[in-house]
């Protein structure tokens, strides 16, 4: 199958935000027996990749499920289908705490806690960095952080994961695990531009 990430400059309310666009598709084959046809619209704080707005069309085998979130910083409140949930400071999308991390000193035994947000769900997730290690993906060879997440419970929706950051100054996301409910996703980088 197949992962594309997009971010993009854009606004909202005159404030500067960057608008990210995840899709992903198995391919026709793993269609058979498993399709996935998932797509991720968030808009996020530029400083940190915290969540201000989220849409997710998600569609796994037989699970199919859309929804979309507004978070206010200023009520401290996310408004999700009619409901307001309490926050106390930042939330992120899974997607935005790996970006987030791409921002962090990353050195042997450090941690990073983050509040990880999904529908009508917050929970506390820590990301600790285990370990370091040279590996191959289509892009290339990559000296990579191996970074682990600890969550402080797990139910049949969610995915727990392993992620490869490149210990470079760029420090990219090389490869992504994902552990769920119907199996394993490894996501290998295979092309990486920058566009002005």
């Amino acid at each position: 199958g197949e992962s594309n990430i997009a971010i993009h400059h854009t606004s909202l309310g005159n404030e500067p935000v960057y608008k990210i666009i995840s899709e992903t598709r198995s391919n026709r084959f793993v269609d058979f027996i498993y399709k996935i046809r998932d797509k991720v619209i968030m808009i996020v704080n530029p400083e940190n990749y915290s969540l201000l707005h989220v849409t997710k069309k998600i569609n796994q085998g037989d699970y199919i499920k859309r929804y979309s979130s507004i978070i206010d910083y200023k009520e401290s409140k996310i408004f999700y289908k009619g409901d307001e949930i309490p926050i106390e400071g930042n939330v992120y999308d899974p997607l935005g705490i790996i970006l987030n991390l791409r921002l962090q000193k990353l050195t042997l035994n450090n941690s990073f806690s983050f509040v990880s947000y999904n529908k009508k769900k917050l929970q506390n997730v820590i990301i600790t960095v285990k370990g370091k290690e040279k590996i191959q993906v289509p892009k290339g060879e990559y000296i990579c952080w191996i970074l682990e997440p600890e969550f402080e419970y797990l139910d049949d929706e969610d995915e727990t994961m392993k992620i490869w950051i490149s210990d470079d100054a760029e420090s990219i996301p090389i490869k992504i695990e994902k552990y769920g409910k119907y199996g394993t996703m490894v996501l290998s980088l295979s092309e990486y531009s920058i566009y002005e």
